[in-house]
């Protein structure tokens, strides 16, 4: 069932291997993405994601940047 004609924006936030390796392993608030083995089959799919959300005109958004930024960068790409 495609949906993208229910959205007026799509973003994708992407962001490399190693950053959210670390990004999940520093928080405190969930135990996900800790264990190598639960993040393998989100690898794997990340780059076909990435394709997709392109192919569709989706907004990329840099994700290894400070969250600060990302979240300034989202702002600004979307319409008030």
């Amino acid at each position: 069932m495609a949906v993208d004609d229910l959205f007026d924006l799509v973003m994708c936030l992407v962001t490399d291997d190693r950053t959210l390796t670390e990004r999940l392993a520093a928080r405190t608030t969930n135990a996900f993405g800790r264990n190598p083995d639960e993040l393998a089959p989100h690898f794997e799919h990340d780059a076909c994601l990435e394709s997709a959300y392109r192919h569709r005109g989706a907004i990329i958004i840099d994700a290894t940047l400070p969250p600060s930024e990302v979240a300034d960068l989202i702002i600004a790409r979307t319409p008030c």
